[in-house]
């Protein structure tokens, strides 16, 4: 028997093959899905059979032109002198992203340009093409996967390809309020910062689908937008600066030095043909998490564990947390990992007999916390201090000139000493020496 995660192979009856010669069995078997698989083979009985569970890679088939899909504002409506932009969807026969494909994009019309296809990911594909102002009527898009026409997803298509209707550059445009779309990383993902934690792009589209903005050719519109970014414990109010970018495109920066969770919320006010529309959320999310920068060596802090001091022999552990320049307590994960942070316990003295060895803070993933340990073994005066990257970690609040003194005497560490461990003195007692 031959299963894998998921169920997403099958080894169909009759797939065995058998050399009653050798003992050997060999198995056929497929899997729709694409990735690393885990698969496990077992005896009818139920028992395991050496060498499985296994891992067995499964690449992706060879991308179809009926498999492939081609959307976005370009493959319907698009606007003379404006990049118009459409998306290319390869995928095989089971709905698998191939690693690499052969596309080819074009416009019917000398007059018109193609920009060359960029990939993202292996997963999509992007292209655009700017028909030259003064065009009218329709066009041809044809998107070509090895050669062979791409016609899924075109609302319109002809045996050459996506029927695309060039809208007049002159005529009046007039404002969709449902069609706008807020996206960037910064809706989800921000850094506690001086200048910008983050950003945010809205993109505002006419009834055609093709990107809008308020000129001289289109109805008389206004559109307005308020940003509301708010920790969601209530306590932080983060502004937000816009910045009109053109083609339909206005940018939001905000700041803060902050590390928290916030919520953002973009509402929508438009006015089109000279008339109100209501005031739309076009974005509301409780999912902004602001981490904090870089750890600081200027803002951490260090600890020594226990309050009775250091002793010769016996080992201390120093704390260490770790801090950006805004005190926000860091936080390790994909986008700061732990690695970033190289911290080293020094410890100076002046007692003597062998220097104590630098010792690297380790970091506790359930406790969140760094710890280093190290042992004295003779008595004096000593500085310990800690360096992250190699700039020394400066904590005012931290004492690093201690005294180590001797641990109390222990029978179980003492040893006797002499010719036999016992003398005689000249009144009779014996004395010995530890």
């Amino acid at each position: 028997m031959v299963a894998s995660t998921a169920a997403v192979a099958t080894a169909p009856d009759g797939g065995w093959a058998v050399d009653f010669a050798n003992n050997r069995y060999t198995v056929s078997w497929r899997s729709p899905k694409a990735g690393t698989l885990l698969v496990r083979v077992q005896t009818l009985t139920g028992a395991t059979v050496a060498g499985s569970p296994f891992n067995q890679a499964v690449i992706p088939g060879p991308a179809l032109a009926t498999s492939t899909l081609v959307t976005g504002t370009g493959v319907a409506n698009a606007l003379p002198g404006l990049a118009n932009t459409l998306t290319v969807v390869p995928r095989d026969q089971f709905g698998n992203a191939p690693a690499a494909v052969d596309l080819s994009v074009q416009l019917a019309g000398a007059a018109q340009t193609v920009t060359p296809v960029g990939a993202v990911r292996y997963v999509t594909y992007t292209a655009s093409y700017t028909p030259a102002l003064g065009t009218t009527g329709t066009t041809t898009l044809s998107v070509y996967l090895a050669g062979v026409l791409v016609t899924r997803g075109c609302p319109v298509s002809t045996a050459a390809g996506c029927t695309v209707t060039i809208l007049d550059q002159n005529a009046p445009r007039v404002f969709d309020p449902t069609r706008t779309v807020v996206s960037g990383t910064g809706l989800t993902k921000g850094v506690a910062a001086t200048a910008s934690s983050g950003s945010f792009t809205v993109q505002m589209f006419d009834t055609n689908g093709v990107p809008w903005w308020p000129t001289q050719t289109t109805t008389a519109s206004a559109v307005n937008y308020e940003v509301a970014i708010v920790s969601t414990a209530g306590t932080t109010t983060v502004p937000a600066a816009m910045t009109d970018n053109g083609a339909g495109t206005r940018t939001f920066t905000y700041q803060t030095t902050r590390a928290a969770t916030y919520s953002v919320t973009v509402r929508q006010t438009a006015t089109v043909a000279g008339v109100a529309q209501p005031t739309t959320s076009v974005h509301s999310g409780t999912n902004l998490v602001v981490r904090p920068a870089a750890t600081s060596a200027a803002h951490s802090t260090l600890a020594l564990a226990g309050t009775s001091g250091i002793q010769t022999g016996v080992p201390f552990t120093v704390t260490f947390a770790a801090r950006d320049q805004f005190n926000n307590p860091q936080v390790y994960g994909a986008d700061y990992p732990v690695s970033n942070d190289q911290v080293v316990l020094n410890v100076v003295g002046s007692g003597a007999g062998t220097p104590v060895p630098s010792a690297g803070f380790t970091y506790n993933q359930v406790t969140q916390t760094w710890q280093a340990t190290s042992t004295v073994s003779s008595p004096g005066n000593y500085a310990i201090g800690a360096t992250l990257g190699g700039v020394a970690v400066v904590d005012p609040t931290f004492a690093g000139s201690v005294l180590v003194t001797n641990s109390p005497l222990s029978a179980a560490r003492s040893a006797l000493t002499g010719d036999d461990g016992l003398t005689d003195n000249a009144v009779g007692a014996r004395t010995f020496q530890i």
